[in-house]
């Protein structure tokens, strides 16, 4: 088993090097060999997509099956649930709403959510009146995550076609869970930070989340035609179905559990690995604000330091290897969206097996470092 994984690791580092040396046809066919050979040593990740974009140039690359039960193939566009990364778009689309009516990070959502949610938050313990948008935004807020708590795992297993609402999620954090800490004290990643940020969106827009996202971020201006909010809008006709993903750990899979699990900001949005890769490009290069210093708020780090940091910004998290830095998400389904600003180049890995999530963080890092594109 040790020399076959070794074997694996010498034969991938040979093919990135051996692609980063070719002409641009030829690099595309060791990238597409790359990923095969990924998918040859991992099977059990069901299917493999990657996508590499910059400079206007993006390209796709896929592996193994859109569904391992029927045998269906995994193609260039088959579009997937991403999860958590939609937290990027929610943190974007937050921020280009602040360009838009003049707020600043500080300003406190008291009397930008709904009453009734306001009034949940308060019986609870939270401090609205002191929690601002950006420690919504990069998860300093002290408010708990319903995803953590027992009823909410327990229903999500054992009942995977139960219909959740936004509000009963809400409900739920508050009903089984009090307050973290103090505004701005401690790092805590929440769901329901996002959750909020829906809400105050449509307080503005007075208009679905979903589409104000949609229209904040100008989806169709940027070439985003693949990119839609699961069960709330839908998919475009051209697009085969969405692939099965699955998280083995759980033993639970894309297709069982109802997508209102996670729909409502911490999760929601799905797209073919193009819109996805070409969508961490453009937000790491400033392409949906209309102010240059909007961009620089995305990936600034919290002052004073809150306890329990891990390197998490406005909706985005950080890495930094070898010296080298680097912004993007993971989201639950295992898929990994990383920006480079080095090379100013976004690379997207997506295993349809949640097991995978980290084994996608460091395939990514190795395309960058062998710099192919």
């Amino acid at each position: 088993m040790i020399f076959r994984l070794l074997l694996g690791s010498i034969s991938i580092h040979f093919l990135l090097i051996v692609a980063s040396c070719q002409p641009s046809g030829k690099a595309d066919e060791a990238m597409q060999s790359l990923t095969d050979s990924l998918y040859a040593a991992q099977p059990a990740m069901h299917g493999l997509l990657l996508s590499v974009s910059n400079h206007d140039s993006t390209l796709v690359f896929n592996a193994g099956w859109a569904d391992s039960t029927d045998l269906v193939p995994l193609e260039k566009n088959t579009p997937v649930l991403l999860a958590s990364i939609t937290k990027m778009y929610m943190a974007a689309a937050t921020l280009r709403l602040c360009e838009k009516y003049h707020l600043p990070l500080d300003t406190c959502i008291e009397f930008l959510l709904m009453p009734e949610t306001d009034s949940l938050l308060r019986a609870d313990g939270y401090a609205t009146n002191r929690i601002t948008l950006g420690h919504l935004l990069n998860n300093t807020s002290g408010i708990s995550d319903y995803t953590e708590t027992r009823k909410y795992q327990e229903v999500t297993l054992q009942h995977p076609e139960h219909i959740w609402s936004r509000r009963e999620q809400v409900y739920l954090a508050v009903s089984e869970s009090k307050p973290m800490a103090d505004p701005g004290i401690m790092f805590h990643y929440s769901d329901l930070n996002f959750l909020l940020l829906g809400e105050l969106m449509e307080h503005f827009t007075q208009k679905p989340f979903y589409q104000s996202v949609r229209e904040l971020l100008q989806f169709e201006n940027h070439g985003l035609r693949h990119t839609w909010w699961n069960e709330l809008e839908e998919a475009p006709d051209e697009l085969p179905p969405l692939a099965k993903q699955y998280a083995r750990s759980f033993a639970v899979d894309s297709w069982k559990l109802h997508p209102s699990f996670d729909l409502f900001g911490g999760g929601g949005i799905a797209a073919t690995a193009r819109d996805l890769a070409r969508f961490t490009e453009m937000l790491f290069q400033g392409a949906f604000f209309s102010k240059p210093e909007t961009l620089s708020l995305l990936t600034k780090i919290a002052s004073p330091l809150p306890a329990g940091y891990k390197g998490y910004r406005l909706g985005v998290m950080s890495w930094e290897k070898n010296g080298k830095q680097a912004f993007g998400h993971g989201g639950f389904w295992g898929a990994m969206a990383i920006y480079y600003p080095e090379n100013k180049q976004a690379i997207c890995v997506i295993p349809l097996e949640r097991d995978y999530w980290s084994w996608a963080q460091d395939i990514a890092w190795k395309i960058h470092a062998e710099e192919i594109y």
